[in-house]
């Protein structure tokens, strides 16, 4: 969002709630988010009602970079589920992933080439310690570019359980292949619905 230059006022003249909010409430909009390096939240949706996607629609192609953050839980009678992404509702085997998990001590790499959807993380689900969620952070730099198939880098946490070995760690890099500019993004679960109080945002960056 640009800032707005203000204009010289003259002796009683009437002010607007219009001229208020291009002046003041979009100016100040405008000095956090350079405060905040350029960070513009696009949208935060939260789950009332348990729902099987998180779709972010009509994403503007106003800003340099995409970064979504996540923390929710699941509702599937598991302790840990998958939790997947598409692009403008492309549902082909097109997406391409190295994924890298650790747990306790250990840690795993695995490769997955066209897939369906985009691996992103888990999400604790309904057997999992009540309480206990987990956080996605993806960034899809170039978002909106036609040079290139799209790329996402995701790191994640999930804490199903507090004991020893219940917590997980993930980092995944992504390809979408596809140098179509990203104008949706949908979340769903390998199986189950979101759970009520789930919540993501989506802001752009630049």
């Amino acid at each position: 969002m640009a800032r707005s230059a203000i204009p010289l006022y003259t002796t009683n003249q009437l002010i607007t709630a219009a001229h208020g909010n291009t002046y003041w409430r979009d100016n100040e909009a405008a000095h956090w988010a350079a405060i905040q390096g350029g960070m513009v939240l696009i949208e935060t949706i939260e789950v009332a009602i348990a729902a099987a996607n998180i779709d972010f629609t009509a994403i503007p192609a106003t800003y340099d970079h995409l970064r979504l953050v996540l923390n929710g839980r699941g509702t599937n009678a598991s302790t840990n589920e998958a939790l997947y992404l598409t692009f403008n509702a492309d549902g082909g085997a097109n997406y391409d992933r190295e994924r890298l998990t650790a747990n306790a001590a250990a840690a795993a790499v695995t490769e997955t080439l066209a897939q369906t959807s985009g691996a992103v993380g888990n999400l604790p689900s309904a057997t999992a310690t009540a309480g206990l969620g987990g956080s996605i952070t993806v960034d899809f730099p170039d978002y909106k570019g036609t040079a290139y198939e799209k790329t996402y880098i995701a790191l994640g946490a999930s804490k199903p359980a507090e004991v020893a070995g219940g917590i997980f760690i993930y980092n995944i890099c992504g390809y979408w292949r596809s140098a179509a500019a990203i104008d949706q993004i949908t979340l769903t679960l390998g199986a189950g619905n979101f759970d009520v109080d789930t919540i993501a945002s989506l802001y752009g960056l630049g």
